[in-house]
């Protein structure tokens, strides 16, 4: 009798033990469930709520109490409604778990979430209820849209760039390259992408380049651009303007080059021919300009002989000549003297540009005036020329081309002078925000404004017959000299009554002391 008490009693014991521990273990579980981030629900085989987590609880908006017992499918949106039961049916079938998204009401908004389903069994396989965890997987799904648009995006920009780009690893390996630099260098992409940049550049420039590559990985510089030579698939070389930048990830840490590239074959082509026909024509003009120096020193010679035979002549004839053969021997010499004037003056223009082309320096105008005048002083004693000048500035420029340049203009006044009257010469400076603008008035002849652009012409003069010391090159001169300089000169009446004035622009410079 009391073996049985004491079995029962042993029985009772082990029974509250399992029920306490089983209580523990779903208070365990209850708190593991509770402590979820993830919505976790369970329904039975009708669909009805057999339990909610409060996360699920905080999504909906409602309470556990609102929930338990209620049907699921008013929280699933219309068009999905269908796939969800489909899903809990194949749950009722090995392996008894499985994967889904749809849209669940959450407040007032339809939501994408991902659930992860399953059947819970018993130990006999009899399927008690469904459970299901699940995430709101909207927000992320919405970026992995705009992910994948903006990769589009960029792949269809890469794609369709007017100009050749690549991708290059940090190991020099191309990764990708749109059709532009495939037609540039020649290759198929399959090919391209098992080669490195070193296998189609030019040796001379595999060093340099890279060197500037090694400076982007350091951080030392953030992009460079520089000219590089290809070599063709064919084999010849082609030619592009190259512009390298490097893509960083969030920690600064350096994922591959972008390389764009413009070809510049034809312009490269186009400035070696223009290169080799400047060298043709630079060795052109330097044989002309020899051949110009002989000629004049030649013809100078044979004035001189002309001259001296002439004035023999007159000695040994001196006797014989009246006032017929002076005049006759007056423009003889006349003539000598002007045909040497114009030979100087035509040596002058022909090797301006070579003189401009030498480096220019700091020339005081005041001083260039100066020894124009003293260059001049015989015809400007003759003449009794008066000339006023302002304070001039300091220009950037070739002092021999600026005494030339007002020396011309200075004779050319006293030249067209009128007889009636002394020669007036006035030469001012005005100041604008990048240039000088200078006046040369006189109070001579003047030119009509029918004629002020062709005076500037080589050879042109108004009235051949009334000046024959003219040669027709000193305003030409002029002319080339201030182009030369990157100004320009134009003509304007005189404000002295009578006469004109040669104006012209010249450009300041930034080494000026004006």
């Amino acid at each position: 009798m009391s073996h049985s008490w004491f079995e029962n009693s042993t029985q009772e014991i082990s029974s509250e033990i399992l029920l306490e521990r089983l209580r523990e273990s779903e208070d365990r579980y209850r708190g593991l469930v509770e402590s979820q981030n993830d919505l976790i629900v369970r329904i039975d085989r009708l669909g009805h709520f057999t339990f909610v987590n409060d996360a699920y609880c905080r999504k909906l908006g409602l309470s556990r109490e609102e929930l338990l017992g209620s049907d699921l499918q008013p929280y699933v949106h219309p068009e999905d409604r269908k796939k969800v039961l489909d899903f809990v049916r194949g749950l009722s079938q090995p392996p008894y778990r499985g994967i889904l998204e749809h849209r669940s009401l959450f407040g007032t908004q339809w939501r994408l979430t991902l659930w992860e389903g399953y059947a819970i069994r018993n130990r006999k396989g009899k399927i008690l209820e469904f459970q299901g965890v699940g995430r709101d997987i909207e927000d992320q799904r919405r970026m992995e849209l705009q992910l994948k648009d903006s990769e589009e995006r960029f792949r269809l920009t890469f794609e369709n760039a007017p100009i050749a780009m690549c991708i290059v690893g940090l190991d020099g390996q191309y990764l990708q390259v749109n059709s532009r630099f495939l037609r540039f260098v020649g290759y198929e992409h399959d090919e391209i992408v098992r080669m490195r940049f070193q296998d189609i550049t030019a040796e001379r420039f595999c060093e340099s380049d890279s060197l500037a590559r090694s400076k982007l990985l350091s951080g030392e510089i953030s992009h460079y651009s520089s000219e590089k030579q290809y070599i063709h698939k064919l084999g010849h070389s082609v030619w592009g303007q190259i512009s390298v930048s490097i893509v960083r990830d969030i920690n600064g840490d350096p994922l591959y080059f972008v390389s764009q590239v413009e070809d510049i074959t034809e312009l490269k082509q186009t400035l070696q021919q223009l290169q080799s026909k400047t060298r043709e024509l630079s060795r052109s003009n330097e044989e002309l300009e020899q051949f110009a120096f002989v000629v004049a020193h030649d013809l100078r010679e044979l004035l001189r002989m002309i001259s001296s035979f002439i004035g023999l002549m007159r000695e040994s004839l001196e006797r014989h000549f009246d006032e017929e053969s002076l005049e006759y021997y007056q423009i003889v010499i006349e003539s000598t003297k002007r045909l040497d004037q114009m030979i100087k003056d035509l040596l002058a223009f022909c090797t301006l540009d070579r003189t401009s082309n030498e480096k220019r320096g700091l020339v005081d105008l005041n001083l260039s005036l100066s020894h124009a005048r003293l260059n001049l002083k015989p015809a400007i004693d003759e003449s009794g020329a008066e000339i006023e000048s302002e304070d001039l500035p300091t220009i950037l420029g070739h002092s021999a081309l600026i005494t030339a340049l007002f020396q011309n203009l200075i004779d050319n006044a006293i030249k067209y002078r009128r007889p009636s009257e002394p020669v007036r010469i006035k030469i001012t400076a005005t100041a604008n925000a990048d240039e000088w603008i200078f006046r040369v008035e006189d109070n001579g002849k003047g030119i009509e404004p029918a004629f002020r652009k062709k005076v500037f012409h080589i050879f042109q003069r108004l009235n051949p017959q009334e000046n024959c010391r003219q040669t027709g090159i000193g305003l030409s001169l002029v002319k080339k000299i201030i182009e030369h300089s990157g100004g320009k000169v134009w003509i304007e009446d005189s404000k002295m009554g009578s006469g004109c004035a040669f104006c012209f622009s010249y450009p300041k410079s930034q080494q000026e002391s004006i």
